[in-house]
């Protein structure tokens, strides 16, 4: 529960933990078929598996502006799920070696996704073509910070992953910076400007999240 209620506007759907490994990533199209009707079938199967989430939400997507799905860091079947519910998909990062190294076998995984997605959904013959989500940007979170700037490793870090992993223009320029205050609020469930810490109270000052979601809009206003 929040310090001082609910937040206006917004609605929060909590998913089921046990849900987490439920599943190894759903059918595909592989294998030796002995007939061009069993290849229709799996390809249904296949499409069917990953359209779920998408046709639950079509009842209420016009109620919203955005839809924010927070996945696990996984490409299971929720997570494709989520990626052909979606227009876009950003992903956080540390900007660190162990924690950015996958990044590039991340977008080829989501590109080989949407290839089977369109394979399938052009092999049901219904005329419905689907579609992964685009990368739309990598959010720089738990920057570490040395007085004002930002220290050499990390700051070499992420200009490296502008330039040679994602390519320009698709890392936010705003980020969040390693601070005490996120960790406790996160760890008592309410934003960060809703605790009453010192710790809590010195980064909400900083007006991080603020700054990131200023920018989100920016890049994906319709």
């Amino acid at each position: 529960k929040l310090a001082s209620g609910s937040i206006r506007n917004l609605d929060l759907i909590p998913c089921d933990i046990d849900l987490l490994g439920e599943d190894l990533g759903g059918g595909q199209i592989s294998g030796v078929f002995p007939s061009m009707e069993s290849l229709r079938q799996q390809a249904k199967a296949v499409v069917n598996d990953r359209v779920f989430l998408r046709n639950a939400l079509a009842d209420v997507i016009n109620d919203y502006n955005y839809v924010l799905i927070d996945c696990p860091p996984n490409l299971y079947l929720m997570t494709q799920n989520a990626l052909v519910a979606s227009d876009w998909y950003v992903i956080t990062a540390i900007p660190d070696h162990l924690s950015t190294i996958g990044l590039s076998i991340l977008r080829k995984k989501v590109d080989k996704i949407a290839d089977l997605l369109k394979t399938a959904s052009t092999l049901t013959g219904d005329g419905h073509p689907l579609a992964a989500a685009l990368l739309g940007g990598v959010v720089f979170v738990k920057v570490r910070i040395g007085g004002d700037v930002i220290t050499n490793t990390h700051r070499d870090r992420m200009e490296r992953i502008a330039r040679d992993v994602v390519g320009p223009g698709l890392c936010f320029k705003t980020f969040t910076t390693e601070l005490i205050g996120f960790s406790e609020a996160a760890e008592n469930s309410i934003p960060v400007w809703e605790h009453t810490s010192t710790n809590a109270k010195r980064a909400a000052r900083k007006g991080e999240y603020q700054a990131i979601t200023k920018e989100f809009l920016q890049r994906f206003l319709t």
